[in-house]
């Protein structure tokens, strides 16, 4: 993987995560992690690399390690049905199945 490819894959798995992870905009995220809405953009749209501490930051505020930004994610996510009384879960896994020693994580939505 080029430079180039493990940005645009950060941006992908920041896009993917954003939502599930609590984040209801690009400026919400960028607020968590320092970045104001146009430093955020420009990232968002490739213009501006994501450097070392943004990654560090993002893994932090998303709940995981930062290796796992750059691995093909796969994100799902389990509704309850309001009759259950349970919460939402947010299931985030490399695209591998997990078994190649990453972890699985779960987090828990209100």
């Amino acid at each position: 993987m080029d430079l180039d490819e493990a940005q645009a894959r950060i941006t992908q798995n920041v896009r993917k995560l954003m939502g599930p992870c609590g984040y209801d905009t690009q400026e919400a995220l960028g607020e968590k992690i320092g970045k104001k809405a146009p430093e955020m953009s420009g990232r968002m749209k490739g213009r501006t690399k994501w450097t070392l501490p943004d990654i560090l930051a993002l893994a932090d505020a998303l709940g995981l390690a930062p290796a796992l930004l750059l691995q093909p994610l796969k994100v799902s996510i389990t509704t309850s049905l309001p009759a259950t009384g349970t919460d939402d879960v947010v299931t985030i896994s490399p695209v591998t199945g997990g078994h190649d020693g990453l972890p699985t994580i779960e987090a828990t939505t209100g």
